[in-house]
């Protein structure tokens, strides 16, 4: 089902952005790495349009998720890259890459589990260190801390992808019909549902004029949605340069007032 090619690409797209994510985060950040990764993943498998789709499908379903203290959450990455794999490799759309990457993305927190158990050997090794005033060992052991995190996610895909058909047959042959329309009826709900969950993070009270205009933009102008973020970007840079003359009126109200 899938070539080596795509395969070994695969793969190394999922080492590569967990060490860029581990070391600086720049382009694999816990926001909207799922976009990203579901576009190359795309376009290595030739279709990008369905690893956009199931990327954003996947990060709508991550917004506001974040491991804190320790705990651990299904990594939509992992499901992003299997579902568009499968989606692409199947031929059948996108309900088939749901139906993969949900079940990859929750199971991927047992993996979770296991690559912060293996971790903490390191740290504790650098926690001694530090203890005993060695800090250049300290900093080695946290970056050893990360190997279990890059190689446990990247065996894991690999063996999915190396399963191939077999991954792909045994979840069309179990799932049954109604439960993968669901999931394609799912695919076009979750988005509602993360904008809704992320308009419930943001200031609406005060800034409610902004959403007004970004409705009327999309749903009777019709105009896409990079049209509609510039739109969004001057705006803020006009707000942004009206507090800032207003501040700098204010302080030399205040000066003169002192005078």
């Amino acid at each position: 089902m899938f070539t080596g090619f795509q395969i070994i690409a695969i793969t190394l797209l999922m080492f590569l952005s967990g060490l860029e994510g581990s070391l600086s985060g720049f382009f694999f950040t816990p926001y909207g790495s799922s976009i990203l990764l579901g576009w190359i993943t795309g376009l290595i498998m030739g279709d990008t349009k369905i690893g956009l789709t199931i990327g954003g499908t996947m990060e709508l379903m991550g917004i506001g998720m974040n491991p804190l203290g320790g705990s651990s959450v299904p990594n939509y990455s992992i499901g992003t890259v299997i579902g568009t794999a499968f989606a692409v490799a199947s031929g059948v759309g996108i309900e088939i890459g749901i139906a993969t990457a949900i079940p990859a993305a929750t199971l991927s927190v047992q993996l979770d589990v296991l690559q912060k158990a293996l971790g903490s050997f390191f740290y504790h090794k650098a926690m001694t260190a530090n203890e005993n005033g060695n800090h250049k060992a300290m900093y080695n052991w946290i970056r050893l801390g990360f190997l279990p995190q890059l190689f446990i996610g990247t065996f894991a895909v690999m063996l999915m992808l190396v399963g191939g058909s077999a991954v792909v047959e045994l979840v069309i042959n179990t799932l049954p019909q109604w439960l993968l329309t669901g999931f394609q009826k799912a695919g076009g709900v979750l988005p509602a549902l993360g904008f809704a969950i992320l308009l419930r993070s943001l200031p609406i009270q005060g800034n409610f004029m902004y959403v007004l205009i970004g409705f009327v933009l999309a749903s009777y102008m019709g105009l896409p949605m990079l049209a509609i973020a510039i739109i969004g970007l001057a705006l803020a840079m006009l707000a942004y340069k009206q507090n800032k003359r207003f501040h700098e009126l204010s302080e030399a109200k205040g000066v003169i007032d002192d005078e």
